[in-house]
């Protein structure tokens, strides 16, 4: 028999005693499972990290909005104009089909709270509009409008807001005879020019409880302007009252 042209290699590999042998085994097995596992999956799966490599946003403590009415398309080419004092919705509104030069008025009642949006419209041809919205993290207010007739649509606002950021303290200075100083944001203050009741919450489901009374030339905080035409939101004392017993300051 002519002999193989490929030399024979003699004790490659050391001879393992049994128990190591099986180990071997498994660990080959898994080994090739493994490689089978990654095998399958995308080539270009993203790499987890504990800690994202870019800074966060920072947190606003409001949202502000610089212009005294607020401009709106929906999805249908209708342009929606609403006025806007602080976070409240109050007074005229409007609509257009984009193109007809043709207005529907009417008025409009809502406010914002945080990132939520919420307004009634009540427009002149006898229909109703309730919009349902927030405050995305591109500072563009999204949201539904549902109006009486069940027509649901979606609506986006033209310009963006500003991001007013949360107070926070300033480094305190390293050399001698400099203070620590902070960052403080102006109080909102308004005038109570009626005696009025003071709730837990806004009473518009009637079922808010009573847990004060405002009298006549007390000052109160709020948490932003009041609106006559809707419920004001007190910081102290803490609560609720209808916003025409209160005058801002």
């Amino acid at each position: 028999m002519p002999k193989s042209s490929q030399p024979m290699v003699r004790h490659s590999a050391p001879i393992l005693p049994g128990h190591d042998r099986r180990l071997s085994k498994r660990l080959a097995s898994n080994g090739f499972a493994m490689a089978i596992l990654a095998a399958a999956l995308p080539l270009t799966s993203p790499v987890a990290h504990a800690l994202p490599h870019f800074p966060l946003a920072p947190a606003c403590s409001s949202y502000s909005y610089n212009s005294p009415a607020m401009e709106v398309a929906q999805d249908n080419n209708v342009t929606v104009v609403v006025d806007k004092s602080g976070d409240f919705f109050s007074g005229k509104a409007g609509y257009t089909q984009n193109g007809s030069g043709v207005w529907t008025n009417g008025t409009a009642v809502g406010r914002i709270s945080g990132r939520n949006i919420t307004v009634e419209f009540t427009w002149n041809n006898g229909l109703t509009t309730r919009w349902d919205g927030y405050i995305d993290d591109d500072l563009t207010a999204r949201g539904t409008a549902k109006n009486s007739q069940g027509a649901v649509n979606t609506w986006s606002s033209k310009a963006k807001f500003d991001c007013v950021p949360a107070a926070t303290p300033t480094q305190q200075g390293q050399g001698e005879g400099q203070e620590d100083t902070k960052t403080t944001v102006d109080e909102l203050t308004a005038t109570v020019n009626a005696d009025t009741r003071l709730y837990d919450k806004s009473n518009d489901d009637g079922d808010a409880v009573v847990i004060g009374e405002l009298t006549v030339g007390q000052v109160v905080k709020v948490e932003s302007a009041c609106s006559p035409n809707a419920w004001c939101f007190l910081v102290e004392p803490k609560g609720a009252a209808w916003g025409r017993d209160l005058t801002n300051n």
